[in-house]
C-alpha cells in the first residue's frame, strides 16, 4: 500500500492507495485526481501550535516592602502564574476564588479572567485563566496588572511585567524575593494572643491566692 499526502483548498488528507481507491479513517468523500475519482476517508488535521520561546519577568508586590521576581515561559498558563503566586504568600488556605485583571483595575471588566471553580461558582461569560497562555496576552516590558485573591478578604497583588525574554524557562521560579509576605488571618493572631494573655493573667491571679 501506499500512502499519499493530498492537499485541496489549504487542507491536508491523508489517503492510503488501492488501485484507484483510498483507505479511509473517519469522513468518506469523493476526490477526484487526475480525471480518476478516489473513495477516501477524509482527515482534518489539526493546525500545531509551536512553543514559543520566550519567556517573562513578572514582579508581584504582596504589600509595601514585599515583593517577588517571577521567571515564567510564555508557554504557561495564567494558572499557572497563580500558582507559583499563592505558593509564595505561605497563606495555608487557598479554597478561594482568584482573578486576574488584565487592565491594571480591580474588579475591571475590560479584560479579565477567572479561576475555575469546580463547585460552580463561575458565571456565564467567565473567561478561565487556565485556558489562555501569557503568550496569548500581549505583555511587554511595563505592562502592569493585578492579580485578586480571596473575593471576601480582597487580597490584592500589583504585577507588572520587568522584562521579557527570548528564551524559555522549563518551569515558574522566583529570582528575587523581599519582604516576608502577610498573614492571611492576622485577627486571629491577635486572638489567639489575647486569649494566651488573658490564660497567664488569670494563672498569676490563682498563684497569688
Amino acid at each position: 500500500m501506499k500512502s499519499t499526502v493530498i492537499l485541496i483548498q489549504g487542507i491536508h488528507f491523508r489517503c492510503t492507495q488501492v488501485w484507484r481507491f483510498s483507505v479511509c479513517s473517519k469522513r468518506i468523500g469523493k476526490i477526484y485526481i487526475s480525471g480518476f475519482p478516489l473513495l477516501c476517508m477524509i482527515q482534518r488535521r489539526r493546525p500545531k501550535i509551536s512553543d514559543i520561546r520566550r519567556s517573562y519577568i513578572i514582579s508581584v508586590s504582596m504589600q509595601p516592602g514585599c515583593y517577588r521576581h517571577i521567571r515564567i515561559s510564555a508557554n504557561m498558563t495564567l494558572e499557572d502564574l497563580h500558582e507559583i503566586i499563592i505558593s509564595e504568600t505561605e497563606f495555608w488556605d487557598v479554597q478561594h476564588l482568584h482573578a486576574f485583571f488584565m487592565d491594571n483595575k480591580v474588579w475591571g471588566s475590560h479584560d479579565s479572567f477567572y479561576g475555575y471553580d469546580a463547585n460552580g461558582g463561575n458565571q456565564p461569560g467567565d473567561r478561565i485563566d487556565r485556558d489562555v497562555q501569557l503568550s496569548q496576552l500581549a505583555l511587554f516590558k511595563g505592562k502592569q496588572f493585578v492579580y485578586v485573591f480571596d473575593f471576601g478578604d480582597e487580597w490584592t497583588f500589583k504585577c507588572r511585567v520587568l522584562q521579557v525574554l527570548d528564551e524559555d524557562t522549563e518551569k515558574p521560579v522566583v529570582i528575587q524575593s523581599k519582604g516576608k509576605p502577610p498573614e492571611q488571618y492576622p485577627d486571629d493572631v491577635e486572638d489567639e494572643d489575647e486569649g494566651d494573655e488573658e490564660e497567664e493573667v488569670e494563672e498569676d491571679e490563682e498563684e497569688d491566692i
